[in-house]
């Protein structure tokens, strides 16, 4: 069964803890197709061992793309960053040139890096608002010449059951999601930020009167005298008005790093809902990154993972992990966390 609910909710905030929570939305705020707006934020949240709550950083961007070709037509961001401006006119390669243009961002694990570093994959997951509000008929003038990837990911590799939807022989639409779920109200940020009755545990989260896609993710971080810790948790929901919220793509990963070096010492992966059956498999590969520092994850995830050893969402949630180190010396400062 693919729907696996493993305890994805958000888990309460722990005393001395950092947790950082993001958001990608990307929503067509006209005819289906014709613009693709970006809105992206992330914080980060010190709580200390009163459960006092403090704010350690935030960001903010606003983006707009090509709506076919996903070239990128303007960006900026809060903090500003004017080197982003070079992804202006790209179609791909948005990492590698955030990467250059914001070295200082990525060094410091910032909140900015963190948001924009998902807009990639973020991007991906727009289609699934085209598979739900298309007819057949429009979905083949518009992707029916595409063939879908082989050997990508797991998921994709050749012979699985993505290779299997076709929308005509030898033609298909590899922007689909087959398969979702829909979402559960306890276990997934509410629409304004709020969970349960933490007022705390996410950052406000903005409302669309369109259709639009969200990438959500939670990372938290503690430590004790035997290890570091992390409990990371992300989704990709799609929302339409008059529609329940459905999920396309859902992981937590569990993870303990030594707490002097860094060095991931063990990673539990538990699967969400995946668009494939053979999705989760990816998950056996993951002590390939045992012995590795975080803070290189990032940069040696895609080496380790590459192909079809890692799958596309997993390797995102382990590489998300790189600035749990530095999301943790916050706890340093007493005059960040009370």
């Amino acid at each position: 069964m693919l729907d696996r609910l493993h305890a994805m909710n958000t888990i309460p905030r722990r005393p001395n803890s950092v947790r950082r929570t993001s958001t990608v939305d990307l929503r067509w705020p006209g005819e289906i197709g014709s613009e693709l707006r970006g809105f992206g934020r992330a914080r980060d949240l010190g709580s200390g061992a009163d459960g006092a709550v403090t704010e350690l950083g935030s960001a903010e961007f606003h983006v707009e793309l090509d709506p076919m070709t996903r070239e990128v037509r303007s960006l900026d961001s809060t903090p500003p960053r004017p080197a982003l401006q070079r992804l202006v006119g790209l179609r791909s390669g948005w990492r590698s040139t955030m990467a250059e243009a914001i070295p200082e961002d990525v060094a410091a694990g910032s909140p900015l890096y963190q948001a924009l570093d998902d807009l990639s994959g973020a991007n991906v997951v727009t289609s699934a608002v085209f598979v739900a509000l298309l007819e057949p008929d429009d979905l083949e003038a518009r992707f029916g010449h595409a063939k879908v990837a082989t050997n990508t990911c797991l998921g994709f590799a050749e012979g699985t059951s993505a290779h299997d939807l076709q929308l005509s022989v030898d033609r298909a639409v590899p922007l689909s999601a087959p398969t979702v779920r829909r979402a559960d109200p306890d276990d997934a940020p509410s629409d304004h930020g709020a969970h349960h009755d933490d007022p705390h545990a996410w950052h406000e989260l903005p409302e669309w009167d369109a259709p639009f896609t969200r990438r959500a993710r939670r990372i938290d971080v503690w430590r004790d005298d035997q290890a570091l810790h992390v409990d990371s948790w992300f989704r990709d929901t799609r929302h339409i008005p008059g529609r329940e919220i459905a999920v396309i793509h859902e992981y937590r990963v569990i993870a303990q790093a030594d707490p002097v070096t860094a060095e991931l010492r063990s990673a539990q992966a538990i699967p969400g809902t995946l668009p494939y059956w053979e999705c989760p498999q990816a998950v056996g590969n993951l002590d390939r990154l045992i012995g590795m520092p975080l803070p290189a994850l990032r940069r040696n995830v895609f080496r380790e993972l590459r192909g079809t050893l890692g799958c596309t969402h997993l390797n995102d949630s382990m590489r998300a992990l790189t600035d749990a180190p530095a999301l943790l010396e916050h706890l340093d400062s007493p005059a960040a966390i009370r």
